[in-house]
């Protein structure tokens, strides 16, 4: 009997060029006939559009043609954390049709304001392929965490009067604040963002906080700066002066920048709050 263990890199290099390149005519048949299935690389993140409902598709592939249908047979893992409510699967059995070597798994995702809990995936595994094996070298498993999208970034409608609607860390005390373009390209200041009177300028509120966008993702980074005083929080302990660095995205699509901030004083960091503003 030949042996097989040391055919497996070059089964797995094949195997990903036949599912890469469905119209190739090469059909490769291991040994006994074998067929081996698995999933198509990594998981890609499940895309949320807040305008428009997105298809989102998982390819599972198999190493040979066959001249019957086989299907294919997924399921949802229950260590998946994201709420069934967020997502349609079209079917979990997909069928693999004759002469082809693979097919989609279709999760769709509405057109919706709001969005799975940070952190939320979904995890689907590879239960069966019928005329195929799933071998430990085989991937089985998709891991799949969230993105939120919107077809494009419009800098230029950032600009403008802000409300709060979401302050994980509690520290903003007023309603509403201007964000303004500059200092630089990309970068724009949440004028008095917290509301604080900053004892070390007579009173003033001048606590401004600037964020840079990436023009292409949207993708926020907000740099270390004061931010707030804990003297408006009471000012026992006597921590002085909150600064605040950190990231965030910009949903121009529905006015509304979401920032994960990490607020530290002298004596340490309070860790990471999340901070939602939504233009009015």
């Amino acid at each position: 009997m030949k042996k097989v263990l040391y055919k497996l890199p070059l089964l797995l290099m094949i195997f990903s060029l036949i599912v890469g390149c469905q119209d190739d005519p090469i059909v490769y048949d291991v040994e006994n006939g074998e067929s081996f299935a698995s999933f198509q690389g990594p998981a890609n993140s499940l895309i949320f559009n807040p305008v428009a409902e997105t298809e989102n598709r998982y390819t599972v592939g198999v190493s040979t043609r066959s001249s019957m249908d086989r299907e294919v047979t997924v399921t949802v893992d229950p260590s998946s954390t994201m709420d069934p409510s967020f997502y349609n699967i079209e079917t979990l059995n997909p069928v693999i049709p004759a002469g082809e070597l693979s097919t989609d798994i279709i999760i769709s995702t509405p057109a919706s304001t709001t969005f799975p809990a940070a952190g939320s995936n979904l995890v689907l595994n590879l239960e069966s392929v019928e005329g195929a094996e799933i071998k430990s070298f085989n991937l089985d498993t998709q891991n799949i965490d969230f993105t939120v999208e919107c077809p494009n970034v419009d800098l230029a409608s950032i600009p403008g009067t802000y409300s709060i609607t979401a302050d994980g860390f509690g520290f903003v005390l007023h309603d509403e604040f201007e964000i303004v373009a500059g200092p630089g390209d990309n970068e724009f200041t949440m004028q008095n963002l917290s509301g604080h009177p900053n004892p070390e300028a007579e009173g003033a509120q001048n606590y401004d906080v600037v964020f840079s966008v990436n023009p292409n993702t949207g993708n926020v980074t907000v740099d270390r700066q004061a931010a707030w005083h804990y003297d408006n929080f009471g000012g026992d302990p006597d921590y002085g002066v909150g600064s605040v660095a950190g990231s965030g995205l910009v949903l121009t699509c529905i006015n509304q920048i979401n920032f994960l901030l990490t607020h530290t004083v002298s004596a340490g960091s309070f860790g990471e709050y999340r901070l939602q503003v939504t233009k009015q």
